[in-house]
């Protein structure tokens, strides 16, 4: 009979970001960019002419998205930086 290999640990500490800042400002570059598709999707809006329900329901997304996002930037906790 075979017997399963064990596994074992890697060493060494699992791969974290050094503050926790870095959430943050992913959050904040997440929602920028929502921000510009929201604006990029207006003016997409304003020059088509034909149905726009399309980019209408696209709009609503990234607006969704982004208050998704400010809110959980607002709850994120402060980090004051010691240099």
């Amino acid at each position: 009979m075979s017997t399963a290999p064990s596994l074992e640990p890697l060493p060494g500490p699992l791969l974290r970001p050094k503050t926790s800042r870095y959430p943050t400002r992913l959050l904040a570059e997440l929602l920028a960019q929502n921000e510009e598709m929201i604006e990029q999707l207006y003016l997409e809006r304003l020059a088509n002419v034909g149905p726009t329900e399309i980019l209408t329901n696209l709009i609503d997304q990234h607006k969704a998205t982004a208050g998704l996002l400010r809110l959980q930037l607002t709850s994120a906790p402060r980090v004051k930086v010691i240099s």
